[in-house]
């Protein structure tokens, strides 16, 4: 009898022995499946008890649920956050814009404008139903596939039905050539005796419409019934169109964006300074446009007009600023006041002695004048004038003077741009037979006056002020003192201190200075040239060691000065026979002939380029730039002989 023991351990080795045999192909499966890692986990839940496995497919089923959820959750939010729209146009089939039709989209819902647009904003994308409801036409329903962002759709509708439309205008077409018809933009074509039918219009409310240079371009409501539609005759009220061009009155160059108003009716130039003025009522012998463009003159302008298109002459506009001048007219000099054209003109002296000399301030505020109005007499005799000064717009005058100039007899040489006054002195000693010339130099109202210069045995000619008052520049001639020469200097008057400039010599044999430049880096030199007989003009650098001879004629250059941006140098000459205005470069290089009238007598230069002048005591102005045309500002005025150079100021 085989024991326990043994029995036992026979039975566990054919035990294994019989799983490997009797399992082959389970064997063989598990193998696979531990390769991987799918298998394993297969392996590992056939390994689970029935309940375990019931959880885990309830947990991994309940996953699958919640990442649906929070994937349609996501895609809804997109849809928020990031809504769409849809945006076009309705029209008929015509192509014509049908306002006030409804569009929706689902249950968002716009009306179309005007010109037919719609847009509807905050929308869902998708698959929607949009809906097109117009009166007098066919409502239309369609899917339409929104996607996300902007959607553009144009819709066309169809009328409910048509009738036909006869009407007539009393009026002989031929006459009126340009008379047209339209029904919602569309002509009609219309007879000699003018009447027109149309046999298909859409029904529903429409506008009709006539255009014309003889009559008021008016609009009609009218129905379109189906059937037969007459329309009674049309009564067309006579008007006329106005068109022109509106020009630069110096340069006659064109003007764009002038306003042009009539009672209640506006347009603007073109590019080309042309306009149109359509509608004007015949019903008055005359009308009255207005005018308006920054920087120039508001101008009216009276018309006549007659039935239809009325071409008008170019309409001249000038330019904004003041002009003030001396005119005899009222017996006295007397300064007045004027627009560059003349209008507005105002006297601002009060006919009192004899006013002249005046200036306007760059603000355009004050001017300044020189006046005999108070009748001081000097220790000689003579009338003594003091300056005042007054509101450009006029008002009282007030005496800015505070001496009477007894200290040489007369106000002397003097400067407005910079409110100074100068005069020389010369003291004789006749015990030691010698001579001593004294500059003096203060305020223009005469205070503050010092001797900022004095040497003996010489004179000085010519004095003249920088415009802000920093330095003065003489001419001493005339030397007897060997340790001065004759010539040009430059004093600084706050430490009386000189400089020499420019020497008369031989070929030179005297000189004096007219203008001293804006920027005080140049001044003009009149030179007497002994050899040949005649004055010239140079222009002499200041600080620099630099100079140009200006002209080069025969005849003498009258009224030399600088431009007011100090670019050019002008004069008036007669070299040809007749007086001009000329600019030259300062380099003396480029000379221009400005004016063209030939009987120029004094001038001024504005700082926007015009130029004034005074031809037979006529005051003119032209476009210093490119000139076409004068414009005669106004009569009776005085020349700038009478007080000094400065005979016109401006703003």
């Amino acid at each position: 009898m085989t024991s326990l023991k043994e029995e036992l351990s026979g039975n566990e080795e054919e035990s294994n022995i019989s799983l490997d045999e009797m399992y082959p192909v389970e064997q063989e499966e598990n193998q696979v499946l531990s390769k991987s890692s799918s298998g394993k986990l297969k392996v590992w839940f056939l390994s689970l008890g029935k309940s375990k496995k019931v959880l885990i497919l309830t947990l991994l089923f309940t996953a699958i649920l919640l990442f649906l959820g929070v994937f349609i959750l996501l895609f809804k939010l997109d849809s928020y956050l990031f809504p769409s729209s849809l945006s076009g146009s309705v029209s008929d089939k015509d192509g014509k814009a049908v306002q006030g039709a409804v569009v929706c989209v689902e249950d968002d819902c716009s009306t179309s404008e005007v010109n037919g647009s719609y847009v509807i904003g905050d929308l869902r994308y998708g698959k929607v139903t949009v809906s097109v409801a117009a009166t007098n036409f066919n409502m239309k329903e369609f899917s339409y596939n929104l996607k996300r962002g902007r959607n553009n759709l144009d819709v066309t509708v169809e009328p409910e039905g048509f009738g036909s439309l006869t009407g007539n205008i009393d009026l002989d077409l031929s006459k009126y050539d340009d008379l047209k018809m339209l029904i919602d933009g569309e002509e009609i074509s219309l007879t000699e005796n003018g009447t027109f039918s149309l046999s298909r219009v859409a029904i529903g409310e429409r506008t009709l419409k006539v255009e014309s240079s003889y009559f008021l371009d008016e609009e009609f409501d009218i129905t379109i019934n189906e059937g037969q539609n007459n329309l009674e005759e049309l009564q067309l009220t006579p008007a006329a169109d106005v068109s022109g061009k509106v020009v630069d009155v110096y340069t006659q160059k064109p003007k764009p964006s002038v306003l042009i108003r009539y009672a209640d009716k506006e347009v603007r130039s073109d590019d080309k300074g042309d306009f149109k003025l359509s509608d004007v009522e015949i019903g008055q012998s005359k009308i009255k446009l207005s005018f308006f463009l920054e920087d120039y003159l508001d101008k009216t302008k009276s018309y006549s007009l007659k039935q239809g298109l009325n071409n008008v002459k170019d309409v001249e506009m000038t330019r904004r600023g003041k002009v003030v001048y001396v005119s005899n007219r009222m017996g006295n000099r007397n300064v007045y006041i004027s627009n560059y054209d003349g209008s507005a003109e105002k006297m601002l002296s009060d006919n009192k002695g004899d006013s002249y000399s005046p200036y306007l301030t760059s603000d355009g505020s004050t001017v300044y004048f020189v006046s005999t109005r108070e009748g001081i007499k000097n220790d000689n005799g003579g009338i003594v004038a003091l300056v005042y000064s007054t509101a450009a717009s006029g008002g009282a005058i007030t005496k800015v003077s505070k001496t009477e100039y007894s200290d040489y007899g007369s106000i002397g040489s003097f400067s407005f741009d910079s409110m100074k006054r100068t005069y020389t002195k010369t003291i004789y000693d006749y015990d030691d037979d010698s001579y001593t010339a004294k500059l003096y130099y203060g305020n223009i109202d005469g205070s503050d006056m010092k001797n900022v210069y004095s040497k003996k045995d010489l004179y000085i000619e010519r004095t003249i002020v920088a415009n802000n008052g920093d330095f003065l520049l003489f001419n001493i001639s005339s030397s007897g003192n060997s340790k001065v020469k004759n010539g040009l200097y430059y004093l600084d008057p706050s430490n009386m201190s000189t400089r020499f400039l420019w020497e008369e010599n031989d070929d030179y044999s005297s000189l004096y200075p007219v203008a001293i430049s804006p920027s005080r880096k140049f001044v003009l030199v009149m030179v007497w040239d002994g050899k040949l007989g005649r004055q010239d003009l140079w222009n002499v650098g200041i600080f620099d060691d630099v100079s140009y001879r200006v002209t080069n004629t025969s005849v003498t250059e009258q009224q030399p000065r600088f431009t007011p941006d100090g670019s050019y140098i002008t004069y008036i000459t007669t070299r040809d026979g007749e007086a001009d205005v000329y600019k030259v470069g300062l380099d003396g290089k480029g000379e221009t002939k400005v004016s063209e009238d030939g009987k120029v007598s004094d001038y001024s230069w504005t700082s926007d380029g015009i130029v004034f002048y005074n031809s037979d005591k006529v005051m003119w102005a032209i476009d210093s730039t490119g000139n076409v045309k004068a414009q005669q500002v106004t009569d009776s005025v005085l020349g700038a002989y009478y007080g000094s150079y400065y005979y016109y100021g401006m703003d």
